[in-house]
């Protein structure tokens, strides 16, 4: 949220855990959504996002958007993230 901030985006979340889930889903001059990993196709929100033709983004596609033009190095799975990342730290420096 702070890199769309600093951006100028106007930046709302959404988190059921805040008990947000009544909010009407309205997205009405929105120009993406940012979804977490974890929110199903299924979710309400989703639902809503794609009835009203919002473009849906993960957060591995927001940050590609502001690293064009440099090397990226992405370390996926569930298990050995950071001991494979301190071995590619290890053998750039």
């Amino acid at each position: 949220a702070y890199t769309l901030l600093k951006k100028k985006y106007e930046v709302i979340c959404f988190d059921k855990k805040l008990g947000n889930d009544h909010l009407p889903y309205d997205f009405t001059g929105f120009e993406f959504a940012v979804l977490s990993p974890g929110i199903p196709d299924t979710h309400i929100l989703v639902k809503a996002l794609k009835q009203q033709g919002i473009k849906i983004i993960s957060e591995i596609e927001l940050a590609f958007g502001y690293l064009q033009n440099r090397t990226v190095i992405g370390i996926t799975g569930t298990n050995g993230k950071t001991t494979v990342t301190q071995m590619i730290a290890h053998c750039l420096n």
